[in-house]
Parts: structure tokens; sequence; C-alpha cells
């Protein structure tokens, strides 16, 4: 399919209606010649500025969901609009330059490029944007000085603590300032001091660029923080109160 009349010309705004919005997704993954169905009639919109939380039991669907809003998967059913733009319509093409331009994610892994500074690592959403290299660095170095690592831009991944690292991967996903982030259990591998540092800076920069964030997580200290929190229980949405975790 010829996507290009679909996104030409669209811009996700900056008012304070949905940024994204889930309506009727259903997802389901052959396992052992049987099919698994692991989301289902799931609803679900986001504003602009909203932070939510997503948890719930291992395998029940947390991550698939994430993809799903973040188009790295499409569903099998349903529709995920931005800005009521459906983004299943994309071609390949089209949606990877609108994942770049309007996505930020962070991984429980930070998947940086260890032969690569941290501001070469951050530079990388900019360049794929086709921005000038000089224009790329710069704003590397804004965002990298952004999330405290003013005094790291030069050093290599592996040259930094598991913290920095997921600190650099955030700056990656900012850089070209997102109306939506998306993070994966982006604590798991952090201690519990430094786990808390990197979750009220995912909060801070959120709310500091308007951005809504949806961060997936078992960490539920994370979750009483955020706005808002669901539970997928038996595939499906529920409201939960982050207010009973404490």
């Amino acid at each position: 399919m010829n996507s290009k009349g679909l996104l030409t010309g669209f811009s996700m705004g900056q008012g304070s209606g949905p940024v994204v919005e889930a309506r009727n997704i259903h997802k389901s993954f052959a396992t052992d010649g049987q099919r698994i169905e692991v989301l289902k009639d799931i609803d679900l919109t986001v504003k602009v500025g909203e932070s939510l939380a997503i948890v719930g039991a291992s395998g029940v669907g947390k991550s698939t969901l994430l993809h799903l809003l973040g188009t790295l998967e499409l569903p099998d059913s349903g529709s995920i609009l931005y800005n009521g733009l459906d983004v299943s319509k994309l071609g390949d093409e089209d949606l990877a330059a609108f994942r770049n331009r309007y996505i930020g994610f962070v991984f429980q892994f930070h998947h940086l490029l260890p032969e690569f500074t941290a501001i070469e690592n951050v530079m990388i959403p900019a360049l794929i944007a086709r921005q000038e290299k000089k224009s790329a660095c710069a704003l590397a170095k804004d965002v990298l000085c952004e999330v405290g690592l003013k005094d790291r831009l030069r050093h290599r991944i592996g040259e930094l603590s598991g913290g920095e690292q997921q600190r650099v991967a955030l700056a990656r996903a900012i850089v070209l300032s997102p109306r939506l982030l998306l993070a994966d259990e982006p604590t798991g591998n952090l201690d519990t001091k430094t786990g808390q540092k990197v979750h009220d800076l995912i909060l801070g920069l959120g709310e500091k660029n308007n951005m809504a964030t949806i961060v997936v997580t078992h960490n539920l200290r994370l979750a009483q923080c955020m706005g808002r929190c669901l539970t997928i229980v038996d595939g499906r949405l529920e409201q939960s109160d982050p207010g009973r975790f404490s």
C-alpha cells in the first residue's frame, strides 16, 4: 500500500487531546500449533502530558501492548490511532519515519552501540531524520546535559555505569522531542537507588516536555508515582488504584 499521502502534512500537535488511542485491539500468537490470544478488546486513550503505568503478572501481554502502541508490532484487529491517523495503514518506510519522529523508546536493555560514545548514540535518531551532523550533535549535547551527563559526552558506553547507560538511552529516546515516551521495565537491571533516580528522571522529563508517558513495570513504587495505573488481567485492561501499592 502506498501510504505517502496519509503521512503528508501530518502533525501530532501540541494540544491537550489524545496522543494515542487503541480501539478494540486483539493480538494473538501461535504456540505449539495453537493460537493463544494475548490481548483482547483493548480500548485505551492516553492524552498529552499524561503518565500511565501498566502492570500485571509476567507473560500477560504488557510488553506486547507497549509494542503495539509503539507501532513495533501491528494488531490482528482493531486500530492504533495517533491524532486520528490509523498507523496500521502506513507502509513500512512511513511507519519507521513516523516512529522515529513521534515516539521515544526506553527498554530494560538499553540497546546502545558500545563502539560509539554517549553523544554519538544520542545523535542517531536525529541523523536518521536527516538532520545535519552539526545540528544533531547540538541536540544530543543539550539532552545529555538535561539528564545529568554533561561530563560523560565523549565516554564510550562501556565506560559508563548502568545508571548512566540508561540515562543515555533515555536521552536518545527524547532527543527529537517525541509526543509519546514508551518505557518497558526501564529500571529492571538497576539497583533500587539508581532505579529511583531513573524513575524520577522519566517522570520529570515527561512533565517538563509535556510528553505522554507509558511505563510497563513490575516496580509498584514507580506505578504508584504515575498519574494512572492499569492492570492486564486475562488479556484485558482493568483500572488499578496506585494507592493500594503503598
